[in-house]
Parts: C-alpha cells; sequence; structure tokens
C-alpha cells in the first residue's frame, strides 16, 4: 500500500530527527 509506506517512512524521519536531538 502507498499510503502504508508513506506512513512508515515518515515514522523513520521522525525517529532519525528525535535521535539527532538526543546526540
Amino acid at each position: 500500500m502507498l499510503w502504508r509506506k508513506f506512513a512508515t517512512e515518515l515514522i523513520v524521519a521522525e525517529l532519525l530527527i528525535i535521535f539527532v536531538f538526543i546526540i
């Protein structure tokens, strides 16, 4: 599903941003 792929990519991007903020 395209929407599911987009949602997972968005979650990964948010986790990456949070990871950068922690460091």
